[in-house]
């Protein structure tokens, strides 16, 4: 088995992907608005929003696997916090 990733890893992860999931709502929107709700680009933009909030759910279940001894607060910020 690999080595989990550390809390300092998840925190800088986790600020990554928040920042991805912002520009990726955003940019969902935009074209959404443009190109339409069903139109390729707007799907393909809806799910790449949506598959990057999975990905940020599985590694706040995650996280507490890795850093079993970090306190709740702390782990629950990582990937949905401030």
């Amino acid at each position: 088995m690999k080595k989990p990733m550390s809390f300092k890893d998840h925190q800088s992860l986790g600020q990554q992907l928040n920042a991805l999931n912002k520009s990726l709502m955003d940019a969902s929107i935009r074209l959404q608005n443009t190109y339409g709700v069903t139109s390729q680009v707007g799907k393909l933009a809806k799910k790449a929003s949506e598959d990057t909030a999975k990905l940020r759910s599985a590694l706040d279940d995650q996280i507490g696997k890795d850093c079993p001894t970090q306190d709740a607060q702390s782990l629950n910020r990582c990937y949905f916090g401030e």
